[in-house]
């Protein structure tokens, strides 16, 4: 018997309850990152396998992540939001960014601008 396992967790099993779980965080997620590129006048679209689902009205279970792009011409306005971003150091010593309004954590590649684009 074969059973779905999520893309990018693949310990993971897709059960009802877990995909519940994890499609409540990708709509609140998606909500907060929206709001970010609204509030900063950034053009973004749905891409992959979440265009998918929102062309399908379907869930795609295994789809455990967001895919979300932005128009290359408002990259001045994404680097302007990434520079105000909280610098935090976690207790291992890791670098993250936080938008503390958002509740939004992003790792150490928020400043790697070269490396984003």
């Amino acid at each position: 018997m074969t059973y779905l396992r999520f893309q990018h967790c693949k310990s993971a099993e897709v059960t009802h309850s877990l995909l519940q779980k994890v499609q409540n965080y990708k709509r609140i997620l998606l909500q907060r990152i929206v709001s970010v590129f609204n509030e900063n006048d950034i053009a973004y679209s749905l891409d992959a396998g979440n265009l998918l689902e929102s062309l399908r009205g379907e869930v795609i279970p295994q789809d455990d992540d967001l895919d979300v792009r932005f128009d290359h011409r408002d990259w001045d306005k994404w680097e302007a939001y990434c520079r105000s971003l909280q610098k935090v150091t976690t207790e291992d010593d890791q670098t993250r960014y936080v938008d503390v309004a958002r509740n939004l954590t992003y790792d150490g590649r928020g400043h790697h601008f070269e490396k984003q684009k």
